[in-house]
């Protein structure tokens, strides 16, 4: 805990590690129009991450970097064909593919909760970049805002009443 424009801020970090299996059917998959028997190797994630908090205004701010050695993804291998019109008809043929490389993913987030007796406005804006966007395709930008009352109904039912919003 620290003191941040005279007020108690919260400033924290934290790493994790971890070294996934792919699932059986990312590896071994039978269908009609897919068909494949892999042998992949174990995804690799580390992520260094940090964050301040100051809870008396409501407002968290984080950042945090991953990288991604051997991401396990599905990709269309298909190859569209003409229909004739001059329009391209794609065709679907999926399978799972694993990156040998190292991807690297940046992200920032922000969230900002307001309060006004029972009116209550939480939101949450994240930005995030990948450093390989055919692999692992992030929107840049994700906002969610959620408005709602929230009160006591006759002394025993704790209600909330409003509407959220998702743009990214």
């Amino acid at each position: 805990n620290h003191k941040l424009f005279r007020k108690d801020a919260e400033l924290g970090a934290d790493v994790t590690v971890s070294a996934l299996t792919p699932s059986f059917f990312m590896e071994n998959y039978h269908s009609t129009f897919s068909w494949w028997d892999n042998s992949l190797d174990k995804e690799l994630r580390t992520r260094i991450g940090g964050w301040l908090e100051i809870g008396k205004t409501g407002t968290r701010l984080s950042v945090d970097v991953e990288s991604v050695s051997n991401y396990t993804y599905l990709k269309n291998t298909g190859i569209g064909y003409d229909n004739g019109r001059g329009t391209e008809i794609p065709t679907y043929n999926i399978t799972a593919v694993q990156d040998n490389g190292s991807i690297q993913i940046l992200s920032a987030q922000l969230r900002q909760n307001l309060k006004a007796g029972p009116l209550h406005w939480d939101n949450v804006v994240t930005w995030q970049f990948s450093g390989d966007r055919d692999v692992i395709p992030l929107p840049a930008l994700n906002v969610f805002s959620d408005l709602y009352f929230k009160f006591i109904y006759y002394k025993r039912l704790h209600m909330e009443i409003g509407a959220n919003a998702t743009y990214f």
